[in-house]
């Protein structure tokens, strides 16, 4: 073999290594835009999520927490309506509230005995965030 052979061997399989190389690239991006376009769906879907929550999306801060609070814990609730059930359900209602957690937390703290007295009482989260000055 002579030396202009090796060297267009070596040429051929490192010719060989870049195009592989550059279709596992392409193959990774592919994969990328799969990925991103599964975000863009993922997030589409929270955003329709938020918005059955939220239908209207002129709804301040302090109403859409309160909604929050006590939508869920009238769905965690059940029969037992105890006050104490109502207390302890509430201390758990913000921990799924994302962006509403500080806002949550804090009308917690402000209106607690208020909260469990309207759940208690019953009522749609509307109505009771309207009576407690909410929305």
């Amino acid at each position: 073999m002579t030396m202009t052979s090796a060297i267009s061997i070596a040429l051929l399989l490192l010719s060989a290594t870049v195009v592989n190389s550059w279709k596992s690239l392409e193959d990774q991006t592919e994969a990328m835009g799969d990925v991103s376009q599964f975000e863009e769906y993922i997030q589409e879907t929270n955003h329709h999520a938020e918005m059955e929550r939220f239908p209207n999306p002129s709804l301040s801060p302090d109403c859409k927490a309160c909604h929050h609070i006590i939508g869920n814990v009238q769905k965690k609730l059940g029969s037992n309506k105890s006050k104490e059930e109502i207390e302890s359900l509430l201390e758990k209602s913000c921990s799924d509230a994302s962006w509403l957690r500080p806002t949550c937390n804090k009308i917690i703290r402000d209106s607690k005995v208020k909260l469990i007295d309207a759940i208690a009482k019953g009522g749609t989260p509307e109505s009771l965030c309207a009576e407690l000055k909410y929305c």
